[in-house]
């Protein structure tokens, strides 16, 4: 039972950590258990277990996906019952000759689901050419395989055989209640009912649309936030390698190499970066209660850290090597550190510990730091400490002088290989570093950008098809007007106010789904934009001069026509 073994993890760890003596100073580590199967998209903690994902991600482009192809269903709905008086007698023959309504419902169903399974063959073709480019994009390896993966193609014809029923269901029933008299005279059913249906399904489609244009410009107004935000380090034209083997041993002898090429303006070494620290300690200095507990991020770093990155100081000095006493214990801490501590002059206080190996080991704050971001934006600042020990590096940072940087990667190369020629050179650079951090973010903005461009594409689709079936119920009504004297314009105006006044009420609806949609979203972020009235505004604006270029593409080719052939029009 995995819950039980889980409880009795609690005190057979407490025991050992007793015995041992380990973390004094912290609190107990809690283990858990997880099974294998939810590690990759629900995992509960950062294991290195390779490329973790995130079901969440999962979870909201397939509603996504959902939703796009619910707004495809609508558009086949509304344009087969829009055309329905097409097939109104039709359908009244059929009747007069003896057909049921059940055999009627059976044809149109069969209509939709000819068309659902055409597009379910297009949609293999088109998976399987645009897979290589998605796996580059999601860096992920997705396996496609229709035709060798026994649950995934009976997956799939269920998938087309549901939205072909859904989609036909309402056009079948709708059509086969036709009254045979009415539908030999070409009314059907009752207009009111069916221009209501048609309304509702023009405000669902472009409501679904606007609302992923706000969600897209929200995401892209987040990323430019994240991209121009100050975190208070410095991120360009900075190098960063990992220290192995004989750079290791002989860092140093490695870092004056570097700082005597004018290409190099500075070279530091830390046991990690400024935007992703993951140590922490339990705050230790002479005199503190033993119920205080102050959690504490920590960095060990060398005498040019701080100064590489550019962290910017409130009180006090950076660690100076004019400072003998610096090299027996210094610590640099950050705001949110000195506020967590409640001192209100922490200059030349002891405080510690130094290191994990000697507890005891103390040395003394000489500056406080301005607070900078050493995580992503999803997280506030933390308490943090640096400590001036640079033989804990698990990072080089080297700051490169403008200008040829080709030229100055060449010389580190040369030089990691004078110093060890077994290790293969290899390097990042920390604005690149950073970005990926964010690259989750980035993905699901680019494909917010192509959902809603689809949902766009698929709603002025058929906002065109209802267009051009409206133009075409009111042709002898066009030519009338037009020999009455009515301009091109006024003729377009009127065809199209109908479809604008409901794309008008789509935004209504829209706006308050975007809204808690995004200020959802953006809760996961401790810093984040603002939801300002001109993203909302300029989602309203895309869609109806969208949709007004879509109708007046096809009402300009009515009220355009010749009066004497739209007058004679059957």
């Amino acid at each position: 039972d995995p819950k039980a073994l889980e409880a009795k993890l609690v005190p057979f760890i407490a025991k050992y950590e007793a015995e041992r003596g380990w973390r004094q100073n912290r609190p107990h580590s809690r283990y858990f258990l997880q099974p294998l199967t939810r590690i990759h998209l629900h995992s509960r903690a950062n294991f290195d277990f390779g490329l973790i994902g995130d079901g969440r991600f999962v979870l909201l482009f397939a509603s996504i996906a959902v939703l796009v192809l619910v707004i495809a269903c609508v558009n086949y709905m509304n344009l087969a019952t829009a055309r329905s008086l097409k097939r109104a007698k039709e359908v009244g023959l059929r009747k007069v000759v003896g057909a049921g309504k059940g055999q009627l419902v059976r044809q149109f169903l069969g209509d939709a689901l000819v068309l659902t399974f055409m597009a379910l063959v297009l949609a293999v073709g088109f998976v399987l050419a645009v897979l290589p480019a998605f796996r580059k994009f999601v860096d992920r390896e997705i396996v496609f395989s229709p035709f060798r993966d026994v649950a995934l193609m009976p997956g799939l014809i269920l998938l087309a055989t549901v939205v072909g029923a859904v989609a036909g269901s309402y056009p079948a029933l709708f059509v086969s209640a036709f009254r045979p008299a009415s539908a030999f005279k070409g009314a059907g059913a009752s207009r009111p009912k069916r221009g209501g249906l048609r309304n509702g399904l023009i405000v669902f489609q472009f409501a679904a649309s606007i609302a992923l244009i706000i969600c897209t410009v929200g995401i892209r107004s987040q990323l430019a936030f994240i991209q121009n935000n100050d975190m208070g380090y410095d991120r360009d034209q900075i190098l960063v390698l990992t220290p192995m083997g004989n750079v290791r041993t002989g860092l140093e002898a490695f870092k004056n190499e570097l700082r005597a090429s004018p290409a190099v303006v500075s070279v530091a070494s830390s046991s990690c970066l400024p935007n992703n620290v993951t140590t922490t300690e339990i705050a230790q200095w002479p005199g503190k209660p033993e119920a205080v507990r102050i959690p504490i991020y920590a960095i060990d770093a060398d005498y040019d850290f701080a100064s590489l990155f550019g962290l910017e100081l409130v009180r006090g000095r950076s660690f100076s090597r004019d400072f003998r006493a610096d090299a027996a214990g210094a610590y640099l801490i950050n705001e949110s550190a000195q506020k967590a501590l409640g001192w209100e002059d922490p200059i030349g206080r002891e405080f510690g510990p130094r290191g994990r190996e000697s507890p005891e080991a103390r040395g003394r704050i000489v500056g406080v730091l301005k607070d900078f971001h050493m995580h992503s934006l999803h997280l506030s600042i933390m308490p943090l400490y640096i400590s001036l020990d640079p033989a804990r590096s698990y990072r080089v940072s080297i700051k490169l002088r403008g200008g040829d940087i080709p030229a100055a990667l060449a010389f580190v190369r040369e030089t990691w290989k004078r110093f060890e020629p077994a290790y293969p050179f290899e390097y990042s650079f920390f604005d690149e570093i950073f970005d990926r951090a964010y690259r989750a973010e980035q993905r699901m903005g680019t494909m917010f950008i192509a959902f809603a461009g689809l949902a766009v594409l698929i709603a002025c689709l058929g906002l065109l098809g209802l267009a051009a079936f409206t133009a075409e119920r009111k042709t002898k009504e066009i030519g009338i007007r037009k020999v009455l004297g009515a301009s091109t314009a006024s003729v377009i105006a009127l065809l199209s106010r109908d479809f604008m006044k409901w794309v008008v009420a789509a935004n209504v609806i829209a706006w308050p789904l975007g809204y808690f949609s995004m200020r959802s979203w953006l809760q996961n972020f401790a810093y984040r934009t603002s939801l300002t009235i001109p993203m909302f505004l300029g989602a309203t604006l895309a869609a109806f001069f969208i949709a007004a270029a879509v109708i007046s593409l096809q009402t300009f080719r009515a009220a355009s026509a010749n009066p004497a052939d739209s007058i004679r029009y059957e």
